[in-house]
């Protein structure tokens, strides 16, 4: 049974995927300076070729797509219809279709057998679901000693929060950003739970976004904005991820204000 708050999410990001056309999504094969946290998901899953990879939240099977350009069996889920039409569209275009077979889902009811897959990966989809129902399909479709990789958005940063309180209508209602309590609560699902953070002086760049660039964040998506930089701001961007990666290694607590969190579980 489709809940109250999936009929919610399904309508948001419909309503979106219709103003998206295939051709708007640009694949390369490797992920921008501004992704760290997919060269990450890269390392972690290492040889991914004829291995079986679910995506959770694949929307426009972008991710999908790169996975699938590097050999891997990729099975992408949304909730959004629209999104799988998309998706489908951008795999065909890429001639990876034999390679990814997307349909629409709820990530708390997953249509596949026991110990599936070798790796499941999921892009900002844990704030929009039901954490431990999501978790539990999750650890039931994967192989003995996969990996699960998570990406997704803190809640303690106070200038992302101004940002979401402004960005309402890039914005689901009912969206709840991470806390660390949620990654302790993984552990009672599975034996092995690690995470990491990202993003901290590199959040400059939203604030340059909305004084300098003066982008409506009601317009257009920060964080979509922040992972397509190249060209001149390239340069910023890796000063930034340099002094991040000596601050967050040297204190920890600054860790709070990372903008992303890197959740690696083992079953």
């Amino acid at each position: 049974m489709t809940t109250q708050r999936q009929k919610r999410e399904i309508r948001f990001h419909d309503d979106y995927a219709r103003g998206v056309k295939d051709t708007d999504i640009v694949i390369k094969r490797n992920p921008s300076i501004a992704a760290q946290e997919y060269w990450r998901a890269l390392k972690l899953f290492g040889n991914i070729k004829n291995k079986r990879i679910l995506d959770l939240g694949c929307g426009f099977g972008d991710t999908a797509t790169i996975w699938a350009l590097r050999g891997a069996k990729v099975w992408g889920i949304d909730i959004s219809p629209v999104c799988i039409k998309v998706a489908k569209k951008v795999a065909k275009r890429y001639k990876v279709s034999s390679f990814c077979h997307f349909s629409q889902m709820a990530s708390e009811n997953l249509k596949f057998p026991d110990s599936y897959f070798d790796f499941v990966f999921g892009d900002a989809i844990l704030h929009h679901v039901n954490i431990p129902k999501t978790l539990k399909e999750v650890r039931r479709v994967l192989k003995p000693n996969g990996i699960v990789v998570f990406i997704d958005p803190l809640s303690y940063n106070p200038v992302i929060n101004i940002y979401r309180k402004m960005a309402k209508h890039v914005r689901t209602e009912d969206e709840k950003p991470l806390t660390f309590e949620d990654i302790e609560g993984m552990k009672s699902i599975f034996r092995r739970v690690r995470h990491e953070e990202y993003h901290l002086t590199t959040l400059s760049l939203y604030v340059w976004f909305y004084l300098v660039e003066r982008v409506d964040p009601n317009k257009e998506r920060y964080w979509k904005r922040f992972r397509a930089i190249d060209g001149a701001m390239e340069l910023p961007l890796k000063i930034f991820t340099s002094i991040d990666k000596v601050l967050l290694g040297l204190i920890y607590p600054l860790r709070y204000l990372c903008w992303n969190t890197l959740v690696i579980l083992e079953k």
